[in-house]
């Protein structure tokens, strides 16, 4: 698995050196997962930003490779993978109460990238933007994915 995030986090160092530099970030960080309690394992969106900020060989981007994270899921929400848009949502709001930012200093004024494998609602980078703006005080989030589920109707 870690050379998926090889390849995931040079094509995160791509779009930044193709799409960044107008109005830079601060910080890029990682939709936060939750690692085992005590594991020195990471999750699969900190490993690419990890293997993102190994491949910055110039270091042009300041990447999130502290421990703590500047953002930290303190419990897993309830799962809603292949779930419908409703369910994503209600864990959304769940996954915004587990959302703690240890360490203030790190993404207060700053102007944030949030990066993701997958976005299927919106729902968890919403909540992830909200924590890092109203718990954080960054001045700004933005989101950058892998990929994007195929849009469906939207449904109650």
């Amino acid at each position: 698995m870690w050379g998926w995030s090889l390849i995931f986090g040079r094509l995160l160092l791509a779009w930044l050196d193709r799409n960044g530099r107008e109005v830079p970030h601060d910080l890029v960080v990682a939709n936060p997962t939750l690692a085992a309690s005590g594991s020195a394992t990471l999750g699969h969106t900190e490993r690419v930003i990890a293997a993102a900020a190994n491949e910055d060989v110039l270091s042009e981007w300041l990447f999130d490779v502290t421990d703590p994270p500047s953002i930290v899921k303190t419990r897993a929400p309830e799962k809603s993978a292949r779930n419908v848009a409703s369910v994503k949502r209600a864990a959304a709001a769940e996954l915004r109460q587990a959302l703690t930012i240890p360490n203030r200093s790190r993404v207060e004024g700053r102007r944030i990238l949030v990066y993701d494998d997958v976005c299927t609602t919106g729902s968890q980078l919403n909540a992830v933007a909200e924590c890092l703006i109203e718990d954080g005080h960054a001045v700004s989030v933005e989101g950058i994915v892998l990929a994007r589920a195929p849009w469906r109707r939207r449904e109650g």
